[in-house]
């Protein structure tokens, strides 16, 4: 059976949620093959994936971002009114490369939905957010905005099945609600701390998702010696001291495992990175983006249900949260999360499959 995953590039969390989904129903039914299209790197499918073909298209804009905590609206209305209204022509491309598909899932593109429906397919909504409801505090700022909120609520809204997935920001009556939904480990915690020096306690990982972000305070790495940090997503791998690595983004090691290795993580907030982290049970320093609308809801998240602490903007940036460390140490570890909510999407969607028969 052959499946499309339409997936935005907007940072790398949609792409790891998606992954997270295709390894449940690949593990539930043999012979899956998947159709990626999207335009974040190959190489984060190939870290644990084998069946899918990838297609390099651009299906999303999202929110174009200066770095990893700042927002850009008034680049996103540019690049989307270069994507949007949809093609015709584009969309009849599309859906040739589909014809072949028994199902089309989007997270969260929903060029997606809109080629399914030209190939009268049944497609799956799968998110915490849609881009709609994050336009909206931007409408200020940049108000040509709400044109493509709208735009993009129509079709949003004629997904066949719609599937949220926790922390919701905006929950709806969908047809599926699920717990977080996470990668599962390609190596145990124990392999991945051998990669630490062994005259180092403790490690702490640092990471701001796919999106680049100048780190001004990382000579100050060096004066923790008993810590080894490991700085997640830089341009390349380099050892910028005994104590602190530095890992390209296609370092080879998947982040999930870095996460679940790790006895700390400072990250900006979002979504697959926090979920990693809940399914780890590991104590996170988070900074949050005070205009994102998602930042709040998952802040909420970890409050309640994770261990940590808050992190200012300017704390972080200028390594002031360094002191922190040993309150975040000395934090307990929680429980190791074995629900994962993409193996309960992947049961809603091939029940769906193979009650329809919508299999080709």
């Amino acid at each position: 059976m052959q499946i499309a995953f339409f997936i935005s590039s907007h940072g790398f969390g949609h792409a790891t949620r998606a992954i997270a989904v295709m390894q449940s129903m690949i593990q539930q039914r043999s012979g899956l093959i998947f159709h990626i299209f999207t335009t974040v790197p190959e190489w984060l499918f190939r870290e644990s994936l084998d069946c899918f073909i990838y297609h390099q298209q651009l299906t999303d804009v999202g929110l174009v971002q200066h770095n990893a905590l700042q927002e850009n609206p008034g680049q996103t209305f540019e690049e989307l009114s270069h994507l949007l209204p949809y093609d015709p022509g584009l969309i009849a491309s599309l859906s040739r490369e589909c014809n072949k598909c028994a199902l089309i899932l989007c997270d969260i593109a929903p060029l997606g939905i809109a080629v399914a429906k030209e190939c009268s397919l049944p497609s799956a909504l799968i998110e915490n957010f849609t881009w709609d409801w994050i336009y909206q505090p931007y409408f200020a700022i940049e108000p040509r905005l709400q044109y493509y909120a709208e735009y993009l609520d129509d079709w949003f809204r004629q997904a066949t099945f719609h599937i949220q997935t926790e922390p919701v920001c905006l929950p709806c009556k969908a047809d599926l609600s699920v717990g977080p939904v996470f990668r599962k480990n390609q190596s145990e915690p124990a392999a991945i701390r051998k990669l630490f020096p062994a005259n180092t306690k403790k490690s702490v990982l640092i990471s701001m998702g796919g999106v680049p972000l100048d780190l001004p305070f990382l000579k100050s790495l060096t004066s923790y010696s008993n810590i080894f940090f490991i700085v997640a997503g830089t341009d390349k791998t380099w050892q910028l001291s005994k104590n602190a690595l530095l890992l390209g983004q296609n370092s080879g090691i998947s982040h999930v495992d870095l996460v679940s290795g790790c006895d700390a993580l400072i990250c900006k907030v979002g979504y697959s990175t926090l979920a990693e982290a809940y399914q780890a049970g590991v104590p996170v320093g988070y900074i949050s983006r005070k205009r994102f609308p998602e930042a709040e809801i998952l802040v909420n998240f970890i409050e309640r249900k994770m261990t940590g602490t808050a992190i200012g903007e300017e704390e972080f940036l200028n390594g002031k949260w360094l002191g922190k460390l040993p309150e975040l140490l000395s934090m307990k570890r929680g429980p190791v999360m074995k629900k994962n909510g993409a193996d309960q999407i992947a049961d809603f969607l091939l029940a769906r499959l193979a009650k329809h028969k919508y299999s080709v």
